[in-house]
């Protein structure tokens, strides 16, 4: 007579498919004051309308935030760079009478090659950040 065992495995969630998930993460910050037409900078203190981040895929803008060191009001407009054409992407993200502000819930699109950069729009700040998460589409 023949002995059959049967042996229980774990079952394991799939592991997730790179790209997919919310990646990259791309953050512009200002040192010092700032107002209205000032670009956020990059790494290295490089200001992005000179050069900004590449998207590395087509994908969508999913979530944002702003920080700055005081309580303060300003704009910020996310555009594309194409050479030294600047183009608005989305509506402007808005920081008013705080000091951060999370937005959980964009749908801007951007397209792999893209260089994203940031602006003031309107308003001034201290020592602020802008974070973008994007996700493939």
């Amino acid at each position: 007579m023949a002995i059959c065992v049967v042996k229980v495995l774990p079952v394991r969630a799939a592991a997730p498919t790179p790209g997919v998930s919310a990646s990259p993460g791309f953050v512009y910050g200002r040192a010092g004051d700032f107002s209205a037409g000032t670009y956020f900078q990059v790494l290295a203190t490089v200001p992005s309308n000179t050069a900004g981040n590449i998207v590395p895929f087509d994908g969508i803008i999913t979530r944002a935030f702003i920080t700055n060191e005081s309580i303060n009001t300003y704009s910020v407009q996310i555009q594309t760079r194409s050479g030294a054409v600047f183009t608005d992407i989305g509506a402007p993200l808005a920081l008013v009478a705080a000091r951060k502000i999370e937005f959980p819930a964009l749908t801007i699109a951007v397209s792999n090659g893209d260089e994203v950069v940031v602006k003031c729009l309107t308003g001034s700040g201290r020592n602020g950040q802008v974070g973008l998460i994007i996700e493939q589409s």
